[in-house]
Formats: C-alpha cells, sequence, structure tokens
C-alpha cells in the first residue's frame, strides 16, 4: 500500500540538452510584416537539435540586435530572450540574436565554446490609409448608379478588400466601390495580406432624401465666348430627428433644371461636372453677350424641391483704344490711356 502511494506522487523527467538553434516569434499577428506606431513583443526561443523548446532560465543570456533606426526599444528581459518594441520606420531590418553564455549562482560567466546564433528579416510599412474617409451619395431605387475607385496609400501594397454591408456598397478587388440599393452605411476595408492585422477603412453611406442645394465658390465673370464652370453643393439627410446633414459626394446623376433669367446673355451647356471633394456636380455656361443674368438649378423628386440661384456677368474682351499699340512719354510728363470693354462694375 506503501508503495502505490508513492508511485502517485506528481513527478517529471528533466533533460539537460545542449542548444540547438534559435528561433524567433512575435506577438500580435506572428508575422514579421510590421506597422509603424505599433507595438509587438518580440521573443527569442532556444531549441535542440530535436526541435524540442528549451526552457529559458533567468540566467541564460542571449545577446540581441535591434536597430534603433527601426525599433524602440520599451522593455527587455534580463537574460534577453523577451523585448517589447515600437516599430518607428518604414523599411527592411534584420533581428541578431545569440546564444553567449550562462551565469552562475556567484555571477561568473561561462562562455559557451560555439555561440547559438540566428537572424530574423523584417518589413514594416506605414499604416494603411483609405482616401477618401466618408462617400455618401443619395439613394437610388436601383443598385450600381454610382460607382468610385477608393485609393489605398501604406502597407505592402496588396490588398483584399471587403464590405460590412453589401446592400449598401460593394467594393472590388481594385477598390472600385458600387453603390447598393438600401439606405444605410458600409465599411469599407483593404486589409494587407501580409499581414491581416494591418488595415484601412473608410465609410460609404448611403442616405436619403436630399436637403440642400448652393453653389460652390466660384468665378461668376467671363469674357463673351468663354464658359463659366458652376458647381453645386448639395447635402443628405443622415438624421431626420436631429436635422443633420452632410454634403454629397456624388450628385451628377440627379435631373438638373438650369433656368437663365435674361435669355441671349448665358447659353447652359449639355452635361454636368464631375464631382470633386470640393462639390458634387455642377453646370457649365457659355457667355454668349455682354450682360448680367440670374441663373436657377432646380431639382424636383415628388416632394422634394431644392433650388439654388447665382448672378453671372459677361464681358466683352478688354481692349487698349488709346494709345492703340505703343505710347512714348517723357520723363516727368503723364498720359491718359483709355479702354474698351473688360469686366463692368456691379451694382
Amino acid at each position: 500500500i506503501h508503495m502505490q502511494g508513492v508511485s502517485r506522487l506528481p513527478n517529471s523527467t528533466i533533460y539537460v540538452v545542449n542548444p540547438g538553434y534559435l528561433g524567433f516569434s512575435i506577438h500580435p499577428g506572428d508575422r514579421w510584416v510590421l506597422e509603424t506606431g505599433r507595438f509587438y513583443e518580440i521573443t527569442i526561443e532556444v531549441y535542440d537539435k530535436s526541435s524540442n523548446k528549451v526552457y529559458l532560465s533567468d540566467n541564460i543570456r542571449i545577446n540581441t540586435k535591434l536597430s534603433k533606426e527601426y525599433f524602440e526599444v520599451l522593455k527587455s528581459s534580463l537574460n534577453g530572450s523577451y523585448h517589447y518594441v515600437r516599430a518607428i520606420k518604414k523599411g527592411q531590418t534584420v533581428i541578431d540574436a545569440a546564444l553567449t553564455s550562462v551565469v552562475d549562482q556567484d555571477g561568473g560567466v561561462h562562455a559557451l565554446p560555439v555561440p547559438v546564433r540566428n537572424q530574423q528579416d523584417v518589413e514594416i510599412y506605414v499604416p494603411i490609409v483609405l482616401t477618401p474617409s466618408i462617400l455618401t451619395f443619395p439613394w437610388q431605387p436601383k443598385a450600381g448608379v454610382y460607382q468610385y475607385i477608393i485609393q489605398a496609400r501604406g502597407g505592402s501594397g496588396n490588398f483584399s478588400w471587403s464590405s460590412s454591408n453589401q446592400s449598401v456598397a460593394t467594393v472590388t478587388v481594385k477598390g472600385l466601390m458600387t453603390t447598393g440599393s438600401d439606405i444605410g452605411v458600409s465599411v469599407i476595408q483593404a486589409i494587407d495580406v501580409q499581414n491581416p492585422l494591418h488595415y484601412g477603412e473608410m465609410k460609404v453611406k448611403l442616405i436619403f432624401p436630399p436637403s440642400g442645394m448652393e453653389f460652390s465658390p466660384c468665378r461668376v465673370e467671363a469674357r463673351v465666348g468663354q464658359v463659366l464652370e458652376l458647381p453645386l453643393r448639395i447635402n443628405g439627410i443622415t438624421n431626420v430627428e436631429m436635422g443633420e446633414t452632410v454634403p454629397l459626394s456624388d450628385c451628377s446623376h440627379f435631373d438638373l433644371v438650369v433656368e437663365v433669367e435674361n435669355h441671349g446673355v448665358f447659353r447652359p451647356l449639355p452635361g454636368r461636372l464631375k464631382p470633386t471633394a470640393a462639390f458634387c456636380s455642377g453646370v457649365r455656361v457659355k457667355a454668349e453677350t455682354q450682360g448680367y443674368t440670374a441663373l436657377v438649378v432646380s431639382y424636383t423628386h415628388g416632394r422634394i424641391h431644392l433650388s439654388a440661384s447665382i448672378t453671372i456677368a459677361a464681358h466683352l474682351p478688354l481692349k487698349t483704344i488709346d494709345p492703340p499699340s505703343v505710347a512714348l512719354v517723357t520723363l516727368g510728363s503723364s498720359k491718359d490711356m483709355l479702354f474698351e470693354g473688360g469686366p463692368r462694375p456691379w451694382v
């Protein structure tokens, strides 16, 4: 009975082995594609020749070289096997590690006859940023009305794209976003294939109804024969109860009606302005004769009616009447000059 009790006591076998090689691990991600500004835990592990992991005691010494150009070391263990770092610069670097010695209880250092060495290649990239950070479109009952190529910067350049709500927006492998048929919000992500922990994201919103229209600041005078581009901004309601609105990114598919008060001064041209970050659409008019006129752009959809007005002017080319070409004056004298045409005063 006594022997049976002894046999049930916990027991273990301890092996004393020679170090065979060093391995490297990193957390989070377990991939050696890093991102500037992020924090990582780097661990150097020792294995025997049979690939068994060796217990790392406090009295071993691993010399690890982390480039100060690429890493900020925030914390390291006494034996040199653990390092808490922040990646600080884009580029490629190498981590060198060597198991060199063992320290005994009296502080004596016993160097290994042949240090065990290894290296780890590291790639560091800047964070992924998607441009623009948000796109807002007016809701349309038909899917695929609006498209936009989302620009991705940073990372390794090899991305997989995803949409959180494909009823609102879909995205292709090249970052081409296409609107869906549902009102709502979709988060578009570009995930780095080299390390899925690294990604950039932006939002696509489909909203209804539009709530306000105005002309963006622009040039309002043109010489006869020239074309004026008049950009428009249209807002959409994001919260009906709170009355919150945001500018639409693209309203080029709106059926806009253009009216000129004084006919003959400007002639509306077909087509609409291509959307930019500053406006969602716009109209083009050509100066026909000298004069002023008010131009009104309106949009009607069911009970929704929006309009915006702007005053524009056309003038004749500026010409010199006197002198016709060159005037010669003596020192201290003066000469009156006479011009014709040019912009007229606003009253």
